[in-house]
């Protein structure tokens, strides 16, 4: 761990890309993922200078940048948990980044020092009044309408149990995704089921949420406006979809749930078997 280490510093200082591609590499091979990404977020990046983490960050692959944004975020979501700040009211959390209002931020910002601020500021937005616009904002597209629109395209062309799946699949990893919108279940459904269906579905057993997997991440890139990275091959006589690596990234900015179906892994798998290809 100790020659690891000591590596990946000197790859840091010198900002030597050659020699970090190679220790990444043996690190993996030796230490194992998680160890490996445990060493660089928690004992290298803390230790570096700003122009050494923004370096680092454009080297890395896509997936640990993601760990590392995903880390500060919780940083700051649980300094301002324990500092009083509401969900929803205060600060929401979003793909990427943290809406916050001015006085969440002075108090996050306080005291920190010079390279930590500025790393910090830079996931920080001011607050919107609602968050459906903001997430709309970071992801270029109407995306709430348009999933509107695809979810009832979709909905008229399945059967009932099938409806219940998808439905289960959206609004679970939608809402996990991106808490902050604690009434989207309330906004969404009637927005795409009759009353009818309503009831019809609420008789329904609990749906099994991996029944419809291909349905609903084809749904989310279609509503995303990033269809064309959806691909079509025949298998036993239906037609599948097939989702690229950047298509699973976008599903990523708006919907997670890693019990049923998890993204950040495929994806950082896909990375790893591109880097060896």
């Amino acid at each position: 761990l100790n020659k690891y280490r000591k590596l990946l510093k000197r790859a840091f200082k010198e900002q030597n890309k050659d020699l970090l591609d190679r220790t990444l590499r043996e690190s993996f091979e030796a230490l194992g993922a998680d160890q490996t990404e445990e060493l660089l977020r928690d004992d290298i990046f803390p230790n570096l200078s700003l122009e050494q983490r923004e370096w680092m960050m454009d080297q890395l692959p896509d997936h640990l940048q993601e760990d590392f944004k995903e880390k500060a975020k919780e940083t700051v979501t649980r300094m301002l948990i324990n500092g009083g700040f509401k969900l929803g009211t205060d600060f929401s959390v979003s793909s990427g980044m943290i809406a916050v209002s001015d006085r969440a931020k002075e108090y996050i910002l306080e005291d920190m020092p010079p390279q930590t601020r500025q790393e910090i500021e830079s996931y920080l937005v001011r607050m919107e009044s609602n968050p459906y616009e903001l997430i709309n904002e970071q992801v270029g597209c109407d995306f709430f309408n348009n999933l509107v629109k695809v979810a009832r395209s979709r909905l008229a062309s399945i059967n009932d149990d099938q409806a219940s799946g998808y439905l289960a699949n959206l609004v679970e990893g939608i809402r996990t995704k991106h808490p902050e919108l604690t009434d989207f279940e309330d906004w969404f459904l009637p927005k795409v089921l009759s009353d009818e269906q309503m009831r019809r579905l609420s008789k329904l057993d609990e749906p099994d949420p991996n029944a419809t997997c291909s349905f609903f991440l084809e749904d989310i890139l279609l509503a995303l406006e990033q269809d064309h990275l959806t691909s079509y091959q025949e298998l036993e006589e239906q037609t599948e979809p097939m989702i690229s690596t950047n298509g699973l990234k976008a599903i990523n900015q708006v919907w997670e749930n890693e019990g049923t179906y998890p993204l950040r892994e495929l994806i950082a798998e896909l990375e790893q078997e591109g880097r060896d290809q």
